[in-house]
């Protein structure tokens, strides 16, 4: 099974909520594909979240990732990805929380 997901900022819903509920369904493999970048800073335009519970700075790796969530394997758009897909410029989206620090 295929879940897309507007975004991982923290992990825990997807790996104690629904990828069990999948799993119990007999759901064999569980890919993740996640419209958004990744997120690895703290938004500065009021989006909560407690420092040390963003997800992609936690397990940077993409094993640590799949292994975290118990799933086959996860991809996120990329920028570049998005801006094509989008069809806007650049400077006029918001990427704030998909820089690296």
């Amino acid at each position: 099974m295929v879940v897309c997901d507007d975004s991982i900022v923290r992990g825990t819903q997807t790996q104690t909520n629904l990828v069990p509920k999948l799993k119990d369904l007999g759901v064999a493999e569980i890919h993740f594909r996640i419209s958004s970048t990744e997120l690895f800073s703290y938004c500065p335009w009021g989006k909560t979240t407690r420092k040390g519970d963003l997800f992609s700075l936690k397990y940077p790796k993409e094993e640590e990732k799949i292994d975290f969530l118990g799933v086959q394997s996860i991809k996120f758009n990329t920028r570049e990805d998005l801006l094509e897909i989008i069809g806007l410029p650049e400077e006029t989206l918001c990427f704030d929380c998909s820089l690296e620090n």
